[in-house]
C-alpha cells in the first residue's frame, strides 16, 4: 500500500519534470528562432 503511494507520487514528479523539460526546451527553440531572425 505505502509502496503504491510512492509509485504514484514518483510518477507525478517524473511527469512534473518532463512537462518543465519540455517547456524549457520549446523556450530555447524559440530563443534561437528569435536570436537567428535578427542576425
Amino acid at each position: 500500500m505505502v509502496l503504491a503511494f510512492i509509485n504514484k507520487k514518483h510518477a507525478k514528479i517524473q511527469n512534473f519534470m518532463q512537462i518543465n523539460s519540455n517547456t524549457l526546451s520549446l523556450h530555447v527553440v524559440k530563443y534561437l528562432l528569435n536570436a537567428s531572425l535578427h542576425i
